[in-house]
């Protein structure tokens, strides 16, 4: 993971750039799916080392991670927090419990959701977290 460096600055842009992290390859697709059809420009990654890659090259506005992966976890919410400290998490995990909700909460991410998750619920936690983001907001209907 990285420590002891400069945190990543993330850019502002007219589209929400989400780093989907999730071992599942199936769950991953289905987030990657769902969030491009929205607007999102979604990148992911398979694993906690695949997802520091990817920050490397483009700092996302949004991360939304499972926590049972390798190099995953406490100890990489920590991380991400570390280099991407205005960067909202979502965690959506299979693994969760009333301890690990509590313990995400502690580490300031901007929701957590247990598996399986309502995609619906997924999307308007998205919309609450980037609210620049022009693309997401033209693709809901007005009432």
């Amino acid at each position: 993971m990285i420590s002891g460096r400069a945190p990543l600055k993330i850019i502002q842009s007219d589209c929400c750039v989400i780093l989907v992290v999730d071992d599942d390859a199936a769950m991953r697709g289905l987030l990657v799916d769902e969030l491009s059809e929205v607007g999102c420009r979604v990148v992911h990654a398979k694993d906690g080392v695949e997802a520091f890659s990817q920050l490397k090259v483009r700092p996302p506005n949004l991360v939304i991670t499972d926590l049972n992966m390798k190099c995953g976890g406490f100890e990489f919410i920590r991380s991400l927090k570390t280099a991407l400290p205005d960067c909202p998490i979502i965690v959506v995990t299979a693994f969760g419990d009333a301890r690990t909700k509590a313990v995400t909460q502690d580490f300031g991410v901007a929701g957590y959701f247990d598996k399986p998750v309502r995609m619906e619920d997924l999307k308007s936690l998205v919309m609450q977290v980037c609210p620049f983001n022009q693309c997401l907001h033209s693709q809901v209907p007005h009432q």
